[in-house]
Formats: C-alpha cells, structure tokens, sequence
C-alpha cells in the first residue's frame, strides 16, 4: 500500500506543484523540451552531473507536480512566476545549506512564503494560511517537510504518495540551464512587502548565517 511521499529524508530538491498546467507546459516553463522527455520510474533516471539537472514530472488531478534534485531550479525565480501565471503553484524547497522553504505564488506574484517550523519568517497572506496550518503542525513535531507535504495534500484533495514518486514520470534533463538569468526574470517576481509579525530577530542572522529565503 502506498504511503506518503518520504521527501523529508532528501536533503536537496525542489518539489513544485501547479494549477491548471499540463505536464508538457510545466517542463516548458523549466526550460525543457518536452519532445525529449521520457516515461521512466524515478530510479531509473539518468545521473547528470552538474550543472546539468533531471526533472521528473507527474500529475494529480488538475494538478501537475515537478521535482528536480540537488541542482535544482524550480526555486528559481522566473520557474515559480511562470507555473503560477493565470492558476497558482506551492513550491517547497530545501538548498545545500539545509534552508527548507515554502512558497505559495498566484498569477505570477508570491503570496506567502515562510521557513516551516520557524514562525517569525512567515511573509504574506492567503486564504489558506499555509504558514499557519504548517506552524501548528510543526509545533506537536511533526517534520517540517512533512508538514509542507500536508498543507498541499489539503489543498489538492490527495497526498503526494510513494507511488506518485516512483512513477513512472516524464522526464528530462536540462542542460546548463542560466541560474543567473532564471534569477533576474523580467517583469520581476513579486514578493509581499512586509512581513506579516515581527522580523526575523537579527541575532539568528548573526549566529546562524543562514540566508533568507528570497536569496535562496
């Protein structure tokens, strides 16, 4: 039987999931071509080396989910604007330096982003309260991760499972993709303003050094 995605024991990727958008457009918008995408179970993927990355694509329902891991792009900038244009699309994500982040972006805008499991990072507002629901799930130690994986599980009617991420899923490489550019996109990702309590208390930047997550 099929259990939940166990993405909290991977220790870098990035999981998207989108509205309203097809697998070949979702592979599009990372720079891909989905004319050379293959239908293969996730273990059987090529390795690539960096900076090339492998992205594996599937679907639930209306929705289209994408992972790529260690040299991942789907945090980037312009990939989370454009899977979000006319629909919405969660983004989770986890770096090299351990930094696990959500983001919930609406017609090409970020609307909430926030650290799970560290509530004074929580940024922007949106009718599902991501950052809320995921901080009280966090707060009775459930894992970060897993807590994200929940809150988009309420949102698209059905849990990400074990099956979804052995596949088999589209999947393509995409080669030296320009991190830079894909960063800088034009028009800009637009981000809320102010944080929704206080700022995060400058003290965990100095001891930590841990950056924030629209340099991520």
């Amino acid at each position: 039987m099929a259990g939940p995605w166990p993405l909290r024991y991977s220790e870098q990727f990035c999981l998207t999931v989108s509205l309203d958008k097809s697998p070949e457009e979702v592979m599009a918008i990372y720079g891909a071509d989905p004319g050379q995408a293959r239908l293969l179970p996730m273990a059987d993927a090529p390795y690539v080396p960096p900076p090339d990355t492998t992205l594996h694509v599937g679907h639930v329902g209306e929705w289209t989910f994408g992972i790529d891991f260690d040299e991942h792009i789907g945090s980037t900038k312009q990939v989370m604007r454009d899977l979000s244009e006319q629909g919405e699309s969660m983004i989770l994500f986890r770096t090299a330096k351990a930094l696990t982040v959500f983001h919930y972006a609406v017609n090409g805008r970020i609307a909430e982003w926030f650290e799970p499991g560290y509530p004074p990072s929580s940024r922007g507002v949106s009718p599902h309260q991501f950052s809320q629901r995921v901080h009280e799930l966090t707060s009775v130690g459930i894992h970060p991760v897993s807590a994200c994986l929940q809150v988009i599980a309420r949102r698209t009617g059905r849990e990400l499972t074990t099956e979804d991420a052995h596949g088999p899923l589209h999947t393509v490489v995409i080669e030296k993709p320009d991190r830079a550019a894909l960063e800088h996109p034009e028009p800009l990702l637009l981000f809320p303003v102010h944080l929704r309590k206080n700022s995060r208390p400058l003290g965990r930047r100095l001891h930590t050094g841990r950056r924030s997550a629209e340099d991520a």
